[in-house]
Parts: C-alpha cells; sequence; structure tokens
C-alpha cells in the first residue's frame, strides 16, 4: 500500500513539474518580446507601433484611445477637430505607408493612407496624410504633433 501511494505522489509531482516548465516556456518569449519593444520605443519600429495604434483608434472613431498618442499641449484642438471629423467623415480603412526617424532625433514623420466616405457622398475617396510625431524623453513615448487629419473635410483639395 505504501508503495503504490508514493507511486502516485510521484507522478503528481512530475505532473506539476511538467506544467511549470510549460508554463515558464509561454510566458519566457512574451517577457523577451515586451522587453524588445518597451527597449526601442524611441526608433521606426516605436513610432510605426504608435501610428498604427493612433490611426485604427481613429478608423473605429475610438477618439479617447486616439488622444492618448496626442501631445498634451494639443489635447484642445483635437477634441474639437474630433467632434468635426465625427459628423463628416467615415473611415473605411488606415494603412502606415511608410515612417521614418532620423538617427538620433526625437522625431517622426508617418505617412498614412486613408480610405474614407462622406455620409452625404458615399463615393470612395482615397488619400495619404503626413503626420508628424516627436518622441518625449520624459515619459518615453511617442506623441502626436500634426495628425493631418483636417485634410479628410470635404472641400478640402
Amino acid at each position: 500500500m505504501f508503495t503504490g501511494y508514493c507511486s502516485m505522489h510521484a507522478d503528481l509531482r512530475k505532473c506539476k513539474i511538467f506544467l511549470r516548465m510549460g508554463l515558464f516556456c509561454l510566458i519566457l518569449p512574451l517577457m523577451f518580446s515586451c522587453a524588445g519593444i518597451m527597449g526601442h520605443k524611441n526608433s521606426e519600429d516605436g513610432l510605426l507601433a504608435a501610428a498604427e495604434s493612433f490611426n485604427t483608434s481613429m478608423r473605429w472613431e475610438d477618439y479617447k484611445k486616439a488622444s492618448e498618442w496626442i501631445a498634451p499641449s494639443l489635447q484642445d484642438k483635437f477634441w474639437t477637430e474630433c467632434d468635426v471629423l465625427e459628423g463628416h467623415v467615415r473611415f473605411m480603412e488606415c494603412q502606415v505607408r511608410n515612417v521614418s526617424v532620423q538617427d538620433g532625433s526625437s522625431s517622426g514623420l508617418a505617412f498614412i493612407r486613408y480610405r474614407f466616405y462622406y455620409p452625404d457622398n458615399p463615393n470612395v475617396q482615397t488619400k495619404t496624410v503626413r503626420q508628424r510625431w516627436a518622441f518625449s524623453q520624459d515619459d518615453k513615448a511617442w506623441h502626436l504633433v500634426a495628425h493631418g487629419l483636417q485634410e479628410l473635410l470635404p472641400g478640402k483639395p
């Protein structure tokens, strides 16, 4: 009887060790990928991630999330512009075409291609806008300083 108990107890211990190793193997790559993203924010990869997040939020009209990327000094202006965009432009798709950061610089450019339409004119429009971004050393994040979305309003060339 005692040997049966020990055998079952040993199997349980092996199972726990196996589960812990499996969990460790799943978590380890995630830790390295997050560390890689966090360590390279002042780079083209960091700018690309910021531009994709901002523009995807705008595409889905999640202005609150999009506002997290706007420089603090431009928040009031951003919300005013969102009120205008909300009633006049419907985004179908946005695609980050190119991002560039000069070496040692804390500013960058992103070129975004939008497909959109106006509610009173369902013809699909396409336009590429240029966005200016600045990297803040204080909070180690990219902030949008010029989004160019006003170019999508009706009547703009």
